[in-house]
């Protein structure tokens, strides 16, 4: 049989903090499984598919998404398999799941990458994933005080009154400059973030940019940061990597941070350090969540058991 989820069943079953510690976990397995993803398009839709095999949740999984954006609103499934026995355990909402699991990998940048004397963050985007990303830092920073900042001003200040959060009333670059940490989360195919607005030991969290063409950062910040990635293959397709000089844009990642949640890289050498985190989305991120998911609303009783074969 089959679990069935419906978006609100799903969204009930994902809290953040129990997501990130399933992360977490999951990343706690050194060797990373099988990732694969895609971009395509068709008609008036866009779509991301990710595919891979993740352990979590106590056993082997194996997860086919699609990210489906039909005139700007989210769609799509997530389509969870046991890997053992290639049983389909369970389909479920899939924007649910990618907005909690980006928001985790934050939670986890922040928490593994920030620096030390972190008293101010911001966020560059009022768009769906932005609540979720204020999430994150009041998870990981929750002392911190918080900015949002919008190329739509009005936004912007709809957003920071509605989440109490402060408003970057001046330009970008100079919120960027007084940030400790700069999550951008916007559909922009041109630099925002500048690197001469950057100041030493600033963490910066690139989530805007999965897909070709996507762009939030100047290549030039890239160029002069430790660059932490979720998946180096993808970035340099969809991430702020796609950006950088081919001969070069391998070279300057130090690692995942799923090595560094894990201890096998440090993500720091120092105070000053810039630190750049990539994302694009991988399999074990949306496993994760899945997983969690599934498992929970499976002994709540919540979904609807479907038969496919019969």
């Amino acid at each position: 049989m089959t679990l069935v989820l419906t978006r609100t069943q799903t969204a009930a079953a994902l809290d953040l903090p129990s997501v990130v510690n399933e992360l977490a976990d999951t990343w706690s397995h050194i060797a990373p499984g099988e990732s694969v993803r895609r971009s395509l398009q068709a008609g008036r839709a866009d779509a991301h598919l990710v595919a891979g095999a993740e352990l979590a949740g106590g056993g082997s999984w194996f997860v086919v998404k699609c990210n489906l954006w039909l005139d700007g609103a989210p769609t799509g499934a997530v389509l969870l398999y046991d890997a053992e026995t290639g049983r389909l355990d369970s389909v479920m909402d899939a924007a649910v799941v990618t907005r909690t699991r980006t928001a985790a990998f934050t939670a986890l940048a922040v928490r593994h990458c920030a620096p030390l004397n972190l008293r101010k963050a911001l966020i560059v985007g009022t768009g769906r994933q932005m609540p979720d990303q204020l999430a994150a830092l009041r998870l990981s920073a929750p002392t911190c005080e918080i900015t949002v900042w919008g190329r739509d001003r009005e936004a912007a200040l709809i957003a920071a009154d509605k989440h109490g959060l402060g408003f970057a009333t001046g330009s970008l670059d100079i919120a960027v400059a007084e940030s400790d940490v700069v999550v951008c989360v916007t559909p922009a195919r041109a630099p925002l973030v500048r690197q001469e607005c950057v100041t030493p030991g600033t963490l910066i969290i690139a989530l805007g940019a999965d897909a070709p063409g996507k762009q939030e950062l100047e290549p030039e910040l890239i160029l002069q940061a430790r660059v932490i990635v979720d998946d180096v293959d993808q970035c340099l397709t969809y991430g702020e990597l796609q950006h950088v000089d081919d001969s070069i844009a391998r070279e300057l990642v130090v690692g995942t941070l799923r090595q560094v949640v894990a201890g096998v890289i440090d993500a720091r050498t120092g105070d000053r350090d810039v630190i750049v985190v990539d994302s694009t989305g991988t399999a074990a991120q949306d496993v994760a969540a899945a997983v969690l998911a599934f498992q929970r609303c499976r002994a709540l009783g919540l979904g609807q058991e479907v038969d496919l074969q019969g």
